[in-house]
């Protein structure tokens, strides 16, 4: 139940604190060339990673941020 408190805060962080308007918008019209898209794939790692501070849910990690 931990974990998923952390990974929630993380993504919480991630999608509406770090994100902005202009990020959204271009993720929407560039689709995959959206440079943004990754840098914010990027930061949901980096922040689920830095929250968790365990490599021991590497999986976890992945799976989060591959489906972002």
């Amino acid at each position: 139940m931990i974990l998923f408190i952390k990974f929630l805060i993380a993504h919480f962080i991630g999608d509406f604190l770090l994100q902005t308007k202009k990020t959204l918008k271009n993720k929407q019209e560039k689709k995959l060339n959206s440079k943004q898209l990754y840098f914010h794939v990027l930061t949901h790692g980096i922040l689920t990673f830095a929250i968790t501070m365990s490599t021991e849910y590497w999986k976890s990690i992945c799976l989060l941020v591959g489906s972002h």
